[in-house]
């Protein structure tokens, strides 16, 4: 009895280390997970656009980290369909199972900045997706910012 509770705990473990278990260090089996800190706005959209895994997993919101001057790289990129990973907070409860679009992520990063430069604004990238794009399309006319390369 005692032998088929020890293969039941072992059996649950792997289940477990398959299911959410760290691949390598900063990765898991469902995402990678990376400092904000240590990519500049742009750059960060760049990795998205690779798609290493469907989620990228922010450790910690970061204040500041995005400022008007990178808005100009964003705005012509709110209407690509390209697919690329989405964001979460590792404390987010919500991960949906498809992949983002470019056009999500850059509005999303827009709306960090319209929230106060914190990114990211919210848990994840992927709720509220058609409201975010039509209010940051509100924001960027409200604020003459449109881009020769965008249809605003």
């Amino acid at each position: 009895m005692k032998l088929l509770h020890i293969i039941f705990v072992l059996l649950g473990c792997l289940i477990h280390s398959i299911l959410f278990g760290t691949t390598q260090k900063g990765t898991t089996s469902n995402g990678d997970t990376i400092r904000l800190v240590d990519y500049e706005p742009f750059d960060f959209l760049e990795h998205l656009k690779q798609r290493s895994s469907k989620t990228v997993f922010l450790e910690e919101q970061v204040e500041g980290w995005i400022e008007k001057d990178d808005l100009k790289e964003f705005i012509p990129l709110i209407y690509s369909e390209e697919t690329c990973s989405r964001v979460s907070l590792q404390t987010s409860s919500f991960l949906p199972k498809e992949f983002s679009t470019v056009s999500n992520e850059a509005c999303f990063l827009i709306e960090g900045f319209m929230e106060g430069g914190c990114f990211p604004p919210s848990p994840s990238s992927q709720k509220g997706i058609l409201e975010r794009k039509e209010r940051v399309l509100k924001w960027i006319n409200a604020q003459n910012m449109e881009s020769e390369d965008s249809p605003l």
